[in-house]
């Protein structure tokens, strides 16, 4: 979370007295108790898991990268971190409508005082709660800067995962939300408008996971790193 943007919520909705920092932490610092939560994941559908891998297509991964990479960079508040909004954007909407997919949205979502929105894709049009599948697609300013590691490697996982998905004409039982965000780099505002957003229009969220620098292989190693620092 923003603290600080949450700090400015707090303080424009209540009377600022000596105990409102204290009462802020507890607030936000609590687990609210949910008997619904399921704290273990089964295993399964190895079949069709399996089936989806054998149709990722490195090919068209290593494509994408080289257009992502073509911009000189995908700073957020860039005419070229928008144009790259508008592009993967097409991209998920050029899929839909290749593999006759009716059940897709892609919309934007703001980003502040930033130019660059974020690109939101729900998969499904089912109201449950769901799975987040994303990555950034920003880059740092101030010269060439293409990001092939960080992250458009991320970003191409995610298009490609979105691809096999529709692809595939599997139905699933939970929506599936396909996000590339954006202004990651100027300190995660970008998903943070994209959180706003959910929750104020009541999207619950079943699990998230979130692709960055995909690419990277410490000499070559095949070894797939999880970030466990700040992370549920």
């Amino acid at each position: 979370m923003d603290v600080t943007r949450e700090w400015n919520k707090f303080t424009e909705k209540n009377i600022v007295t000596p105990t409102s920092a204290k009462i802020f932490l507890i607030k936000n610092t609590q687990t609210p108790i949910n008997s619904n939560l399921k704290t273990s994941y089964q295993i399964k559908y190895e079949a069709q898991v399996n089936q989806l891998l054998a149709q990722i297509n490195p090919q068209s991964m290593w494509n994408n990268l080289t257009t992502l990479t073509n911009f000189n960079d995908r700073y957020a508040n860039s005419d070229n971190g928008v144009e790259a909004a508008n592009w993967l954007k097409a991209q998920i909407e050029n899929l839909a409508k290749q593999y006759n997919r009716e059940d897709v949205t892609v919309t934007y979502v703001k980003t502040g005082r930033y130019k660059q929105p974020s690109v939101v894709a729900k998969i499904g049009n089912q109201t449950e709660a769901g799975i987040v599948i994303g990555g950034h697609m920003d880059t740092l300013s101030n010269g060439r800067k293409p990001g092939a590691d960080d992250d458009g490697s991320g970003s191409a996982t995610t298009l490609e995962v979105a691809r096999t998905l529709l692809a595939s004409g599997m139905q699933f039982k939970k929506p599936i939300y396909v996000i590339f965000y954006a202004a990651e780099e100027e300190g995660l505002v970008g998903s943070g408008y994209v959180v706003s957003e959910f929750k104020k229009k009541n999207i619950p969220v079943d699990a998230v996971i979130h692709f960055d620098l995909t690419g990277y292989a410490y000499k070559n190693q095949s070894t797939m790193w999880l970030i466990s620092d700040y992370t549920n």
